[in-house]
């Protein structure tokens, strides 16, 4: 099992995709290094203020809502959106999002993100 574990481990923080686990409240409860690399903040800034807190203005209450259906309908799907994310001292970037919430997890769903193109 410490083997298994230890390849998720690997595979999670190897991804070139950004990969999550985001709380109920929001917050980002693990995130792999690419988060850091593709949004120039560091991870304790990431951790320290709400997902919501990075995506772009007119998208906030809009990626807000599809979260929490996901929530409130109790997972087992995949949900596939755009979302546009602010940079440190860079163009915002849109990212392919990907979302599950597992059945048998009450509060929080895993995330995965994938760079689509960057914009002014």
């Amino acid at each position: 099992l410490k083997a298994e574990l230890q390849n998720y481990r690997r595979l999670f923080e190897t991804l070139n995709s950004l990969a999550c686990i985001i709380g109920p409240g929001g917050e980002l409860v693990m995130a792999n290094p690419q988060w850091e690399k593709t949004l120039g903040f560091t991870l304790e800034e990431l951790k320290a203020a709400p997902v919501r807190t990075f995506l772009h203005p007119v998208e906030q209450s809009r990626i807000e809502q599809v979260s929490e259906q996901l929530l409130s309908e109790g997972g087992g799907e995949l949900v596939q959106n755009i979302a546009t994310l602010m940079r440190a001292n860079a163009p915002y970037t849109i990212m392919r999002r990907v979302i599950y919430v597992h059945p048998t997890m009450t509060e929080g769903f895993y995330g995965l993100m994938a760079r689509v193109e960057a914009v002014d």
